[in-house]
């Protein structure tokens, strides 16, 4: 995984920006044949970036728990930002509705 990165630019405009106090952490994950790309970055309440993660793998895996991985890298940002009020977002409804069950 690539280290954190640290300059503030401005996003391209994914869904709206978090409340004031909160982070939202964007993941993503792509597979295509062997090849998975993870991608993370923080976005501040102006839609500025703060951070940013991405990483690659070789091997056979589902879109699903590829997006979960997604997640774990996505949270594991946020601990090493010591962020406290996170919002996370996926495009993928099955991770999000997995990770909200009691």
């Amino acid at each position: 995984m690539n280290p954190a990165l640290s300059h503030r630019s401005r996003s391209a405009k994914v869904g709206k920006n978090p409340p004031k106090d909160f982070i939202k952490i964007n993941i993503d994950a792509t597979v295509s044949n062997r090849n998975i790309d993870y991608g993370v970055i923080a976005i501040d309440v102006d839609g500025f970036v703060i951070a940013g993660s991405y990483a690659y793998e070789n091997k056979a895996i589902d879109v699903v728990w590829a997006k979960l991985k997604g997640l774990t890298i996505g949270m594991k940002l946020a601990s090493r930002l010591k962020l406290t009020k996170i919002i996370m977002e996926s495009d993928n409804a099955t991770l999000i509705n997995l990770t909200m069950l009691p």
